[in-house]
């Protein structure tokens, strides 16, 4: 979850690591990758882009930008900022700060008029 919301804040980092101390190494850091995770696992964590990425390419993307990042979400595209806007509430760390099922279901995207893709 971190490599697509960011850093754990390190109040939830402390508290996960008094009640799962197994899931966290040196306090309140993440134990990631375990020694069992496969290397196509490592290597498909690793590739996954963050959603303040996304975020940030839609309000600064350039043509200098490396390829990776060029196709991520397109900046002019309603539908996918809008998109992204929701998942990153529905994945909010925070409880408090977590958009809840009212909320998300009168988010903005789901008001979008989506055509069929042929």
């Amino acid at each position: 979850m971190e490599m697509v919301m960011g850093k754990m804040p390190e109040r939830f980092a402390r508290a996960g690591a008094r009640s799962k101390p197994e899931f966290f190494k040196d306090g309140s850091r993440l134990d990631w990758p375990k020694p069992k995770a496969s290397r196509q696992s490592k290597k498909d964590v690793r590739a996954t882009r963050s959603l303040q990425v996304i975020s940030h390419l839609q309000s600064a993307r350039t043509s200098t930008q490396p390829p990776y990042m060029q196709d991520v979400i397109p900046p002019t595209d309603l539908i996918n900022r809008q998109f992204a806007d929701l998942v990153r509430r529905l994945l909010a760390f925070d409880p408090a700060q977590r958009i809840t099922v009212r909320g998300a279901l009168q988010h903005p995207y789901f008001s979008l008029s989506i055509t069929e893709e042929l």
